[in-house]
């Protein structure tokens, strides 16, 4: 083992796959940090719900809260998973423990230039992405007043970015202080 002090790496969660490129004969703890991970939830006709009741399970962890007055539920992640699982309801009915929605959202969205991006943003925003990639397209298009093409063009994988973003965000720590490994990564 090398001797010295530790040199402590921060890396995010998002960035927690790729590869670091390490020194040899130095010692390193590797921190990988949490994130806060926000999600606006809506009805069928897309009406943010505030107030709602919600539920995510993430690998073995279920978590329990109510969305914010802009319907935003945010919870922390203690754990690296890909995906996770969100149920909810509308705060105004009146069965506590049931939920009348529940979708799958992926929390590594890829690429937004690739297919599997793409389809990952739109299944994140309630669209049959992972089934129907051009149908899914086309339902995004005409729902932000894009030229209905059915295809990926800039301008669209433009705004798909920029709404799943928007809709499910991952947002650094509260506390990112710790030292700086001279990477540039966070």
């Amino acid at each position: 083992m090398p001797e010295g002090p530790l040199k402590e790496i921060r890396v995010s969660l998002e960035r927690s796959i790729e590869p670091l490129v390490l020194q040899t004969n130095v010692a390193y703890r590797i921190v990988i940090e949490r994130r806060a991970v926000e999600v606006y939830l809506h009805d069928l006709d897309r009406k943010t719900l505030p107030g709602a009741p919600f539920e995510v399970t993430c690998a073995q962890e279920t978590l329990k809260g109510t969305a914010a007055a802009d319907g935003k539920a945010t919870f922390m992640l203690k754990s690296l998973t890909p995906r996770c699982t969100i149920r909810w309801s509308d705060a105004s009915r009146d069965a506590p423990g049931s939920f009348d929605y529940e979708l799958e959202i992926f929390l590594d969205l890829g690429a937004p230039d690739t297919v599997e991006g793409q389809r990952r943003r739109l299944h994140n925003l309630g669209l049959p992405g992972l089934h129907d990639h051009e149908l899914a397209l086309g339902l995004f298009q005409q729902g932000w007043d894009l030229e209905v093409t059915h295809q990926a063009d800039d301008g669209t994988v433009s705004k798909l970015d920029e709404v799943s973003q928007m809709a499910i965000s991952l947002e650094d720590p509260a506390d990112d202080s710790g030292p700086d490994d001279g990477s540039g990564r966070t």
